[in-house]
């Protein structure tokens, strides 16, 4: 018997295909960050952000804090592995801290 060539993919594979295709891959990273922030920061933490912004895999965070600032700023690899890993890919590649 002859083997059939099979253009079967993973229902992710299509997903992800077609929000790139659509170019709304954007705006479910920017969302998937924002939610795996709250997880991974808590409510204390997520209460002093103002404002979070993923734009080519630098995520942009602005903090009521100066004290948060300066810690964050020596535990962005860490920040960045904690994110990456409560989304399951790496998304965020860079943090900029205001």
């Amino acid at each position: 018997m002859r083997k059939r060539n099979s253009n079967e993919q993973t229902l992710k594979t299509v997903i992800d295909d077609m929000l790139k295709v659509y170019r709304l891959d954007r705006g479910v990273n920017e969302a998937g960050v924002k939610l795996a922030w709250n997880k991974v920061m808590g409510p204390m933490i997520s209460g002093k952000t103002r404002e979070l912004k993923l734009y080519n895999g630098t995520l942009k965070i602005w903090l009521n804090s100066g004290v948060l600032k300066e810690e964050f700023s020596f535990e962005k690899p860490r920040l960045i592995s904690l994110l990456n890993e409560e989304l399951g890919r790496d998304v965020v590649k860079l943090i900029e801290i205001y």
